[in-house]
C-alpha cells in the first residue's frame, strides 16, 4: 500500500491511502454543475474550465473558481 499527498484547494494537506487494487478518481464541483470522474487530477484539472470550476494559468498552474469543490473517490478496477 502506498500514500499519495496533495494541496487541496484551501492549502491543507490531504493524505490518501491508495494499493494497486483501487483508482483514484477526481473531479470538480461547482455551485452549479458537477464534473466527470477523471483517472488523474491533472485530467480534471485540464478539463475544469468546460463545467466553470477553474483554469490553468500560463504556468501550468491550476486556478480555482470560488466556490468550487474538488471530490476523489476510490474505485475497484474491472
Amino acid at each position: 500500500m502506498s500514500m499519495l499527498f496533495f494541496k487541496d484547494l484551501a492549502g491543507t494537506r490531504i493524505e490518501i491511502h491508495s494499493s494497486h487494487l483501487a483508482m483514484t478518481q477526481y473531479r470538480f464541483i461547482t455551485p452549479n454543475r458537477r464534473g466527470k470522474w477523471y483517472p488523474s487530477l491533472g485530467d480534471a484539472q485540464a478539463r475544469a474550465n468546460a463545467i466553470g470550476a477553474g483554469y490553468l494559468d500560463a504556468s501550468g498552474n491550476f486556478v480555482a473558481y470560488r466556490g468550487t469543490v474538488l471530490e476523489f473517490r476510490e474505485k475497484a478496477p474491472t
